[in-house]
């Protein structure tokens, strides 16, 4: 099974899961990680292997499942 189109895991690239994993620890783990002032959007989702997974995602699709 391949994983989709940009979500990074430990097997996809472990440096920058490792900074997301730390972001994410930092900001009280949340649904996503923003990084960069905004600049890069993460989702956090629970990978099949049971460690986080982080998928990017627009300013836009961020929005979108965000509620106020």
């Amino acid at each position: 099974m391949t994983e989709p189109e940009g979500r990074v895991t430990p097997i996809t690239n472990l440096e920058l899961w490792n900074a997301l994993y730390n972001e994410w620890i930092a900001q009280g783990r949340p649904g996503w990680v923003v990084r960069h002032a905004g600049g890069q959007q993460w989702q956090v989702i629970q990978h099949t292997s049971g460690s986080p997974a982080f998928d990017p995602q627009s300013q836009r699709g961020l929005y979108e499942t965000t509620s106020f």
